[in-house]
């Protein structure tokens, strides 16, 4: 090549695998189409180097975190609770003292629990799916009125108890009323009061009107509805859930033979029944609706969500920061990372992803939190070193080697 002054040479990483089946793109050697004899002193240097970024700066090493937040569901419960104070004062006669406990238990749940002082023995008197709850944290004085040991008591039935009146100043008492499987009832009547029914031929029609009529009037329409398929002769009833519909032939025997029922029943769901014709209205017939109720309430839950980034490489912070879901992310200036938990949430971060983001701690509390160091996106590779057998070796830092250039490696 004594007539080139200077020459450039591409070598591809995957030029030569047939030769050399060992390459790869962190080292590698190429066989060239033909021979470069060079005669002389030549200098060589690298023009260019294309780094295709087979790397990834989110793995499976560094992807995954968890939030645990508080949920909000509403829950249905099976029993009421009352929590009633009451005041029991020094000096107080014993006859005030049970007056002010009934006043106090009236205002909250009526007179389905009551005192009742007899001479020198105080008798509490409980109603059917009642009970009464008296702790030795709560209810210490009324416990000792009761003249019962300092421990939690609940009373289901009406008992009698010795009478001692407390000789401390208690104002802080508070006894519990549970309320359990309460129901209410209803009479329904499976005519319309006063309606003439002279149209035979529309008679069922008008029956089934007539009683989603008086569901409503009664004010639990929608609680049962009577849906009549003239076409099939047949009558679909949906019972809500809480509901219950009692049908029995000593209070409606011509309604009950229309709808094919022979004997006593109780409704829940859905039924499908056959249509019977009658030739004379049921008059003065009626059936018994029942309704428990069950209260719900808002109650606190604790959940966890485990998620995953896609694993990938991610070319700045905005990419990065919308991959994550339920967290907001700030890039600052100085770029660490701001992130924003609500209170009653907490975030874990594999430990690979909290050093990626900065963070000492992998777990992370309600509150605003600035990442201790900065982002690193760069998956750890911040140079690349290129070494080269065409080159004479030369001291780099302790060592001698082959080093032709340092690139480093930008986000």
């Amino acid at each position: 090549m004594d007539e080139v002054n200077d020459f450039y040479v591409t070598l591809p990483s995957n030029s030569s695998l047939g030769y050399f089946p060992k390459n790869t793109q962190a080292s590698f050697r190429t066989k060239l189409s033909r021979p470069i004899m060079l005669t002389g002193a030549w200098e060589v240097g690298l023009s260019e180097i294309f780094v295709p970024r087979t790397w990834f700066n989110i793995g499976n090493h560094n992807n995954k975190y968890s939030i645990t937040y508080e949920e909000t569901k509403i829950v249905e419960k099976d029993y009421v609770e009352y929590d009633i104070r009451v005041k029991i004062d020094e000096g107080t006669t014993d006859e005030d003292v049970i007056d002010n406990i009934n006043q106090s238990i009236e205002e909250k749940c009526g007179h389905f629990v009551l005192f009742a002082l007899d001479h020198r023995n105080i008798n509490v008197h409980t109603a059917p799916n009642y009970e009464l709850h008296l702790t030795a944290a709560d209810a210490p004085r009324l416990l000792t009125m009761l003249n019962l040991p300092r421990e939690d008591r609940i009373i289901k039935t009406s008992e009698s108890f010795v009478f001692r009146k407390p000789s401390k100043t208690n104002k802080d008492n508070v006894l519990k009323i549970i309320a359990r499987n309460l129901k209410r009832h209803f009479i329904i009547r499976t005519t319309r009061f006063n309606h003439k029914y002279t149209d035979m031929d529309n008679l069922h029609h008008e029956l089934f009107q007539h009683i989603n009529f008086n569901l409503m009037q009664t004010g639990i329409g929608g609680a049962a509805d009577f849906i009549f398929d003239f076409k099939e002769d047949k009558v679909e009833i949906t019972v809500q859930k809480n509901v219950e519909l009692e049908f029995r032939l000593l209070y409606a025997p011509i309604f009950m033979r229309m709808l094919s029922m022979t004997k006593d029943v109780v409704l829940t769901g859905k039924t499908l029944h056959v249509l019977q014709k009658v030739d004379r209205p049921p008059l003065n017939e009626y059936f018994r609706v029942s309704i428990t109720d069950k209260p719900t309430i808002p109650e606190k839950v604790k959940k966890t969500e485990h998620l995953e980034l896609e694993v990938g490489f991610y070319k700045n912070s905005e990419q990065l920061f919308s991959s994550f879901k339920h967290l907001a992310f700030n890039h600052l200036a100085n770029n660490k990372v701001k992130i924003h938990i609500p209170d009653t949430s907490t975030v874990n971060l594999q430990d690979g992803l909290r050093d990626l983001l900065g963070f000492k701690k992998s777990t992370l509390y309600g509150g605003t939190h600035i990442s201790d160091y900065q982002l690193e996106l760069d998956g750890g590779i911040t140079e690349i070193y290129v070494y080269s057998d065409i080159i004479e070796s030369h001291f780099v830092g302790d060592t001698i080697a082959p080093l032709l250039r340092i690139i480093p490696v930008m986000s």
